[in-house]
């Protein structure tokens, strides 16, 4: 506040108390107990007095209404008593309202408010001077700030007052607001200058420095230490060598006015070189003194990339001239505009100004001009080409083969755009490739004969063998002496022997030459596991051996897979087992590993109680030519391939193979494959006839722990109350009080082979027992046991199953023995393939073969099952017979002279009118294809030698049967 203002406030201190009369009360009303009251008579003099007063009085109204500040009294509560009719104009409410309402406070900035009654209350308290600023409500609702002033209070007629004077300084604040946005803003700005801004006068003193945040934390360096130590800490840090451009530029700027520009090196506080690019102009005061202004801007990131794309520049132009392959820019209207030593190098240029002369067209460069139009095509189709061949045109004339990466780019320096890219000479390369052809068509020759000789091999070796396996079961089935059955089943025996081995390096020669294909057809795999399994089972009972099979109910019942090479690993397995255990049993699982609708991948093991195999030979026994037994006095024989080869299909059917063995404990060889699921086999169904068995009662003798696990399993999951007994003693006795107990057994399942007493003894004796003699029984019997079926036969057996038990076999045999009344001779519900199809209708059949031997045993083997069998010696004495004579189904050898037997097929299917002549390939070929080739040349099954009885009798039913079948729907 301005003396002017604190002497208005002394004087307006002293006017109020001869001002008292004029106050008023809260209502507005002249306070009459203030009016002085006289007692004298005599007035004049009081009147004049009073007039004296009033005049004074006028005067000072006058005063105080035209006064800018407004003048204030209030009581020790805060309440105004007085002020100044102006105050109207400051805030917009009259001095009436102010009495009336005491809005004063109400009306202070909400902001304000705790800084202005803590003021006031010092002030009555304290005696202490109110001097602040703050904010008021205007009555027009705008916001307005004051300046008050208020002395220390004093009382009057015992009532202590305060008395203030309030000025409005809202625009002074106003423009200090502004002011300090301004300076705020510029300190901002200057702040944030990457640059560093600088003032000296012309004898180097600083007159303003502001060192950046960015430079002052490079340079180590602040504003103050550039006002303390002056231009001498500048010209201290510049590179020796840049200190005398750097102190010339500013000599020539304040004596000529020459403009200072100069990029020098300063060493920061830390003892690095920054590189700084410095400017100044100089200016002129008006008291006629000279001033550099200067801007210090750090370019040390700018110069380490000018020297990093110098570096690069001559890197590229180093790997330009030195690269080994040639390198090239050319216009698309094919002007070579620059390349590398390399590239004409090996087109045969003595310098690349040779090579880019005007004399030379980039059309030259090429072999054949064609070439190069076909290039641009590809090369403006994609803007871009990698390993692109091309034959050029040496300076010789000679062919240059290089592949060539290009792309097209727009180039500033040309009218249009350009071609840039490298080239590679692979001339040695092609002349390797050519030479390489040449050596693979020579390999594949070679291996073409190396196939025909192993096909010719295959099938020299087959056919002897087949005469002699063929032949020695025709002698077996003749009348013989002992001595002479066991010479022909040990020449038989050797037979099969060498035909395994032979299998085995046949089928190891297609598997190492990737050659090996496998089937996807539809089988049952129960029915195949089967026909796999009881085989063997001759050989198991030969050596007092159990052979048990289980599948797992969840394992899908129709597949799609091999199921000859899914047959082939589980032999070679199950004869492995069985060849190497002595004692014991032998048993075969197959469980469902994950499935899904379509898939299933299953798992197969083949546990045996043999000899084990130790650590060290598991680790190399499914390596080819491998063999657990190694030593010179070994006891079993094989190629050591039979596992390597079985290892191989199951990675070919998606699986793999392994095992778990040790000395002494037996082994357990396991092996998965993945196989798909057809729509029938999806949901494994209960057999329909396992609904009519459901709650019968069953009891079962066997005396093997397994064998009765497995046994008891497939009864109770058809739904049948089994009874198991691992010996006979005790089942006799159980069979009776069963009926007597009104609860009796419907049939029992016995094993022939019990120690003690036997199954056939515990037959007949059971049938001397009236109360259970007629209760249905079904004898499970061992493989090959001839003796054992004709003592069923004898016994009136109701049924009898060769071991080892599987399940669709079970339940059918228990399914007839239920039903059946009367089987004087028993019934041998599972008979051998040989058995089963001699019930095949006499047929006129035709064998070709040009091996006599062969022709004789066919013709021998088909005649003693009823057949008419004619026989040719060639395909065109086969193609004479046909045509005369009507028959049922052909026997056609492949390899034969003149016509073979695919020619021999092609000219019946020629001829063929209104009738279908099924013919069956029999060959030696045991190679990968052979099925499919018979197949695609037009015949209808395919037989391998040696014949195997079994199968050619089946075939020949499927065959013919299928083709009756053709016939009716025709």
């Amino acid at each position: 506040m301005s003396r002017i203002a604190n002497s208005l406030l002394l004087f307006t201190v002293s006017l109020i108390p001869s001002l008292g009369r004029l106050k008023r009360d809260r209502r507005g009303r002249e306070d009459a107990a203030n009016s002085p009251q006289l007692p004298c008579p005599d007035v004049t003099a009081r009147k004049r007095r009073e007039e004296a007063i009033r005049s004074s009085q006028g005067t000072y109204q006058l005063i105080l209404a035209h006064l800018p500040e407004v003048i204030w009294e209030a009581d020790d509560q805060g309440r105004c008593i007085f002020i100044t009719p102006n105050i109207e104009q400051l805030c917009g409410y009259t001095p009436e309202e102010i009495y009336a309402s005491g809005v004063w406070f109400e009306r202070i900035h909400p902001a304000d408010i705790e800084t202005t009654q803590r003021a006031y209350a010092s002030l009555l308290s304290e005696n202490r001077t109110f001097d602040i600023e703050y904010r008021i409500q205007h009555k027009n609702g705008t916001w307005i700030w004051l300046h008050a002033r208020a002395l220390r209070s004093f009382y009057k007629n015992g009532v202590r007052t305060t008395v203030g004077i309030v000025s409005e300084v809202t625009e002074r604040k106003r423009m200090q607001e502004e002011l300090r946005e301004a300076e705020s803003k510029y300190r901002s700005l200057l702040n944030n200058i990457p640059d560093a801004h600088w003032v000296i006068d012309a004898e180097g003193h600083v007159i303003f420095a502001n060192v950046s945040p960015g430079i002052g934390k490079a340079l180590g360096h602040t504003s103050e230490d550039l006002y303390r130590r002056g231009t001498e800490l500048w010209f201290s840090a510049i590179h020796p060598e840049d200190a005398p451009r750097v102190q010339k530029g500013i000599q020539d700027l304040f004596e000529k006015g020459k403009p200072y520009d100069v990029e020098c090196r300063v060493r920061s506080k830390d003892g690095d070189w920054l590189w700084m690019h410095d400017r100044a102009v100089l200016t002129r005061e008006k008291n006629g003194k000279l001033y550099a202004h200067g801007l210090l801007s750090d370019i040390t990131d700018r110069k380490r990339a000018e020297v990093e794309r110098q570096q690069s520049d001559e890197r590229y132009r180093r790997l330009f001239e030195r690269n080994l392959a040639g390198v090239f820019r050319a216009t698309l209207a094919g002007k070579l505009l620059d390349c590398n030593p390399a590239l004409a190098s090996f087109l045969g240029y003595g310098s690349v100004l040779e090579l880019t002369s005007p004399k030379i067209r980039v059309e030259d460069l090429y072999f054949d001009r064609r070439d190069r139009a076909v290039f641009l095509d590809a090369l403006q189709a994609s803007r871009s080409l990698s390993g692109y061949e091309l034959k050029l045109r040496g300076r010789d004339g000679a062919a240059i083969w290089v592949v060539v990466s290009a792309s097209i780019v727009e180039d500033e320096n040309e009218t249009g755009p350009v071609i840039e890219g490298t080239m590679i000479d692979i001339s040695r390369r092609k002349c390797m490739e050519e030479e390489l052809r040449a050596a693979k068509e020579a390999a594949e020759a070679g291996n073409r004969a190396k196939s025909e000789f192993l096909a010719r091999m295959s099938h020299e070796i087959r056919t002897p063998l087949n005469g002699v396996i063929g032949m020695t079961e025709l002698a077996l089935d003749t009348d013989l002496s002992a001595e002479q059955r066991d010479y022909l089943e040990t020449a038989e025996s050797s037979a099969e022997a060498l035909l395994t081995v032979i299998s085995d390096i046949l089928d190891f020669s297609k598997i190492e030459a990737h050659k090996l294909e496998l089937e996807e057809v539809t089988f049952d795999l129960r029915e195949r596991i089967s026909a796999a399994v009881r085989p063997l089972a001759v050989r198991a009972s030969q050596k007092n051996l159990e052979l048990m099979c289980e599948i797992d109910p969840e394992v899908p019942t129709k597949v799609i897979g091999d199921p000859a090479r899914l047959r082939q690993i589980l032999l070679n397995l199950l004869g492995n087992a069985i060849k190497f255990t002595e004692t014991g049993e032998v048993l075969v699982r197959v469980s469902r590993v994950s499935a899904s609708v379509n898939h299933a991948v299953l798992e197969f093991s083949v546990q045996d109680t043999g000899l084990g195999i130790s650590p060290e030979q598991q680790s190399t026994i499914f390596n080819a030519f491998v063999q657990a037994d190694t030593s010179f006095t070994r006891r079993f024989g094989g190629t050591g391939l039979g596992l390597t080869i079985s290892a191989q299909l199951a990675s070919l059917m998606g699986g793999k193979i392994w095992l778990e063995s040790g000395l002494g404990k037996g082994s357990t060889f396991h092996f998965s494959v993945s196989l798909g699921v057809a729509a029938e086999g999806r949901i494994a169904r209960m057999p329909a006839i396992a609904a009519t068995l459901k709650g019968l009662r069953v009891l079962a003798v066997d005396d093997n722990a397994t064998s009765r696990e497995i046994l008891v399993r497939m009864l109770r999951s058809w739904g049948l109350d089994a009874t198991i007994l691992g010996s006979a003693e005790g089942a006799l006795d159980r069979l009776e009080r069963a009926a007597q107990c009104g609860e009796p057994y419907s049939m029992w399942v016995v094993d022939a082979h019990l120690p003690g007493t036997d199954g056939f003894a515990l037959l007949q004796r059971m049938r001397e027992r009236s109360a259970i003699a007629a209760t249905p029984a079904v004898m499970l019997i061992s493989g090959g046991g001839g003796h054992d079926i004709a003592r069923c036969q004898q016994m009136g057996v109701s049924a009898y199953l060769t071991k080892p038990v599987l399940g669709p076999e079970l339940l059918e045999v228990i399914s007839k023995a239920l039903g059946a009344e009367s089987h004087p001779r028993g019934t041998a519900v599972f008979e051998s393939a040989l058995e089963s199809n001699e019930t095949l209708a006499s047929l006129k059949i035709l064998v070709v073969d040009d091996n006599p031997v062969n022709r004789r045993l066919a013709v021998r083997v088909l005649e003693k099952r009823g057949h008419g069998v004619q026989s040719a010696s060639s395909g065109r004495e086969a193609l004479t017979l046909i045509a005369g004579t009507r028959f049922d189904v052909v026997l056609m050898d492949v390899q034969m002279p003149d016509l073979d037997g695919f020619q021999t097929t092609e000219a019946i299917r020629r001829e063929e009118q209104g009738y279908h002549l099924p013919i069956i390939a029999m060959t030696a070929h045991a190679l990968q294809g052979d099925r499919d080739r018979c197949l695609a040349a037009g015949m209808d099954a395919y037989v391998a030698k040696p014949i195997n009885v079994r199968e050619l009798i089946s075939t020949i039913q499927q065959v013919v049967t299928h083709n009756i079948g053709r016939g009716l729907e025709a």
